[in-house]
């Protein structure tokens, strides 16, 4: 791989042998208490979130990149959802803030006449079926009244549908959709589970309907709140049970597999609808060269995807984001070359990979490791990048977490996955200007999330 020479020196005014000399220390930088004041007393602050861990990683820097505190931030662990920043400097690095996802009809001709309608995906993570259904609608203003069939071309990703390191356990959670080149309301359907007369079966309603997706209905209606467990019985097959109270609503996100099949199914139901006589053709793979176009449909700019990624922590975004990557350097949608390009980028910024081990885009993956003090380097290098892009306290993933003295003057990610607690991000303090953290803390006995907020706290106050 190839990266544009830079003229001025990576990571100006870090300090990585201070951090690699100081593994397995808990200790507070004597260096700020002597130019900066007195600091927050870390460790202590630290001790609870650290209460039966099997690892952690810890750092503070000065936004300058002067170590303020560590403590076993060159260890390689799950970061979780952090991991997250990475794809996101890659992404503006390679396809730049204002690349758009395409998605497109094309009318390619047959010998029958009547043209085969072709519509070919580029992964956009965000397409909606109501934007589809604008483009139908499109179709009709261009005089289309026939056609000989439908295909779907998703050719823009090859990578598997779901990373095989991902947790079996998962399957039946929203939040482990599928990657696709045909990504539509992001892979997942909604469903909604309500009360009906005492005794019988709950209320189930899927949306959108018409979805490959079907649940078998094991819910009854309870004189007491009750809970609803959802349990998959093959791809997009889902038994749902338990009990349900008349006045509680459960709703679910459940993931959507096959996506090529269900697109065919609900491109169907738009054309007929709008009046467009279809033929029994009907075709998966790509479309080849040529044809009209004759719908074009651009998404969000980049910088706003990732935005909304960072806010809701979105696995799907991120997954989607990394094969874009990887189809823009090498012309082929798949992860593990998005991951090659990722690491060959971090390196170019000069930031330590030593302990490195990238699976996904999302941090889902529980072979993932990489170190808090790569996070905070990264965040250093390119905070004219992140700080706009992370949400602030009370937004996103940050919403329920109670801050005190830092509230409103953070921007953060978060990061959990089954036992594994992160936080990574900017804080500006009331004397000290602002200042880079990463905390990550895996297997904890006590509350990780309010030993950092408390943390956060002191440093604002500071």
């Amino acid at each position: 791989m190839h990266f544009a020479p830079k003229t001025e020196s990576l990571l100006n005014g870090l300090q990585p042998s201070i951090l690699a000399n100081s593994v397995g220390k808990a200790f507070v930088v004597v260096l700020a208490a002597l130019l900066l004041g007195s600091a927050p007393p870390y460790r202590a602050l630290f001790s609870p979130a650290l209460v039966g861990s099997s690892r952690h990683g810890l750092v503070v820097l000065s936004s300058d990149g002067r170590l303020l505190y560590n403590d076993a931030s060159v260890t390689p662990l799950v970061a979780a959802s952090t991991q997250k920043l990475l794809v996101t400097v890659t992404a503006l690095h390679v396809l730049g803030p204002q690349f758009r996802f395409a998605s497109r009809f094309i009318a390619m001709p047959t010998p029958d006449g009547a043209p085969m309608l072709w519509f070919v995906g580029s992964g956009d993570p965000l397409l909606t079926r109501q934007t589809l259904r604008a483009g139908v609608r499109e179709l009709v203003r261009e005089g289309v009244r026939q056609i000989a069939g439908i295909g779907v071309d998703g050719t823009a990703v090859t990578t598997p549908e779901l990373n095989p390191t991902w947790n079996p356990e998962d399957d039946d959670e929203g939040f482990q959709a599928p990657t696709s080149g045909l990504s539509l309301d992001q892979d997942t359907v909604e469903v909604h589970v309500t009360a009906a007369r005492l005794g019988m079966k709950a209320r189930i309603t899927v949306h959108p309907d018409g979805s490959l997706v079907t649940i078998r209905n094991g819910v009854l209606s309870s004189a007491v709140p009750g809970s609803v467990d959802v349990v998959p019985d093959g791809p997009n097959r889902y038994t749902l049970s338990g009990t349900i109270a008349p006045n509680e609503h459960r709703q679910f996100w459940l993931p959507l597999h096959g996506m090529p099949h269900d697109l065919l199914s609900v491109l169907h139901a738009m054309l007929v609808q709008a009046g467009i006589h279809v033929g029994p053709k009907r075709v998966i793979g790509s479309s080849g060269w040529g044809g009209q176009v004759l719908w074009t449909h651009r998404g969000l700019p980049l910088r706003a995807v990732l935005r909304r990624m960072l806010l809701e922590s979105n696995n799907h975004i991120a997954e989607q984001v990394l094969v874009a990557i990887s189809r823009r350097i090498g012309g082929i949608g798949n992860d593990r070359i998005g991951l090659k390009y990722e690491l060959g980028y971090l390196r170019h910024l000069g930031i330590p990979l030593r302990g490195f081990r990238l699976i996904d885009g999302s941090g889902l993956s529980h072979q993932n490791r990489i170190t808090m003090r790569a996070l905070a380097f990264l965040l250093v290098r390119e905070r004219y990048e992140l700080q706009g892009l992370l949400p602030g306290s009370g937004h996103g993933t940050l919403q329920d977490d109670d801050f005190g003295a830092a509230d409103g003057r953070l921007r953060a990610k978060t990061g959990h996955l089954d036992g594994v607690s992160a936080l990574v991000g900017y804080l500006r303090t009331a004397h000290h200007g602002t200042v880079v953290f990463a905390f990550a803390v895996d297997a904890s006995q006590n509350d990780p999330d309010t030993a950092f907020a408390h943390v956060l706290d002191a440093i604002a106050r500071w």
